[in-house]
């Protein structure tokens, strides 16, 4: 059986998913308010989802070439939901990975990820 933070997590999760795909933003808010703060510790799990989310959205949206102004409405739409309920090192680190600002390694991967050339896994 999950924990209860991931049982919770569950349905806003899939709901700022569907919401960010179709460029809604007052669903990615109302999402990203339920998911913030949700868990134990410095940054709670949801926090952490929330930044991993705004880091793969982002270098997603640049590599299919579709940030633009929808794009930038969901990421400035999770900011500002997960605001209220985030730790300060949540939000902190969810308005970083919405810039884009993300520990290189993870931007490695993602690009990689993402149909980059498998050589970037590599490093430098």
């Amino acid at each position: 059986m999950l924990p209860e933070p991931a049982r919770s997590a569950g349905p806003p999760a899939a709901i700022l998913g569907a919401a960010a795909a179709a460029a809604e933003p007052d669903g990615v808010r109302r999402a990203a308010a339920r998911l913030a703060g949700l868990g134990p510790g410095l940054t709670p799990s949801g926090d952490d989802y929330l930044a991993g989310f705004a880091a793969a959205w982002v270098l997603a949206a640049a590599a299919l070439g579709r940030g633009g102004q929808a794009g930038a409405a969901v990421q400035d739409a999770l900011v500002r939901g997960a605001a209220p309920g985030a730790s300060p090192l949540g939000r902190a680190w969810i308005a970083h990975a919405a810039r884009g600002e993300v520990a290189e390694p993870l931007a490695r991967f993602l690009t990689a990820l993402l149909g980059g050339p498998p050589e970037a896994l590599a490093g430098s």
